[in-house]
């Protein structure tokens, strides 16, 4: 008996999908980049989504949208991709009236035109997880927080 549960645990393990660390923001933000198809189910969206903004994306997701809130692959700042010269930079984490934040830059090229996102990442009890994600190019502003929740406010990690 214990043979047989042995052997059907080690099938479902060779089947399962592997689980990356995200014990830092870099590392989050890195396997965000990876992902072929972005945040597009419930489950990414937990994973990598503060609490407060995975429950709207989520209700996005379930309507249908092909990249809810915003129209575009907010990742990438574009409907179309092709991406070179991909950096990552952090800074932080730091601790800021008990809470620990860190920001990441991403800096790309994208079709031959360079392209700057900031992320925001909340240390909370589920791990790091992205509070906000912007571009200040001045060229078509954005907030993903802003987008989903409609104001800043406190974010719920």
């Amino acid at each position: 008996m214990l043979r047989r549960l042995g052997l059907s645990l080690g099938a479902c393990l060779a089947f399962a999908r592997p689980v990356v660390a995200l014990d830092d923001p870099d590392q989050l933000i890195r396997s965000l980049y990876a992902l072929a198809g972005g945040v597009d189910t419930p489950a990414l969206a937990d994973r990598y989504l503060s609490a407060d903004l995975s429950a709207p994306y989520k209700a996005q997701l379930a309507s249908d949208e092909v990249q809810p809130a915003t129209g575009f692959d907010w990742r990438f700042n574009a409907q179309d991709v092709e991406v070179t010269n991909i950096r990552f930079e952090t800074r932080g984490p730091i601790t800021v009236r008990g809470a620990t934040a860190a920001d990441v830059e991403v800096v790309f090229e994208n079709f031959g035109e360079q392209k700057e996102i900031t992320y925001s990442l909340c240390l909370g009890p589920r791990g790091w997880r992205i509070y906000d994600a912007r571009n200040l190019d001045g060229e078509g502003d954005w907030s993903l927080r802003e987008t989903l929740l409609g104001v800043e406010g406190e974010v719920n990690c």
